[in-house]
């Protein structure tokens, strides 16, 4: 595949609100088609492939015309679901690393403490 071919399916494809089975299957499809169509001569440009299967957001258009809603509301609160439970996992471990921090420069100041009180010196006898 040419690269303008490569370039349109992954604007289609940056489109998808989510990417499950089916949208892998209808972009497969899409790529199909287009190879098809075009046969052995390979497409000058994306313009060339959106005048025959039209823009990337007519594509999601016309894929979201034949979509259930249910499917795609579920999908969407899923990845919505996973996209919260990403952050909070991110702020936990930031907050982690933050109090770890803390916590071994609080022990790093009280050994400097620790050495700075000792008086004296210590003296090696080898015999």
């Amino acid at each position: 595949m040419k690269n303008c071919v490569k370039q349109y399916l992954r604007a289609v494809r940056n489109l998808f609100p989510v990417m499950s089975k089916p949208e892998r299957a209808y972009l497969a499809h899409l790529k199909t088609s287009i190879q098809d169509y075009f046969g052995e001569r390979q497409p000058a440009t994306m313009e060339e492939i959106a005048a025959v299967f039209g823009s990337p957001e007519q594509v999601l258009g016309d894929y979201l015309d034949q979509a259930e809603p249910e499917y795609l509301l579920r999908r969407v609160k899923l990845a919505r679901r996973w996209r919260v439970l990403t952050w909070v996992m991110v702020v936990a471990l930031v907050l982690a690393a933050v109090f770890c921090t803390w916590h071994i420069w609080q022990d790093y100041q009280d050994y400097l403490r620790y050495v700075s009180d000792m008086t004296g010196y210590w003296v090696e006898v080898i015999e």
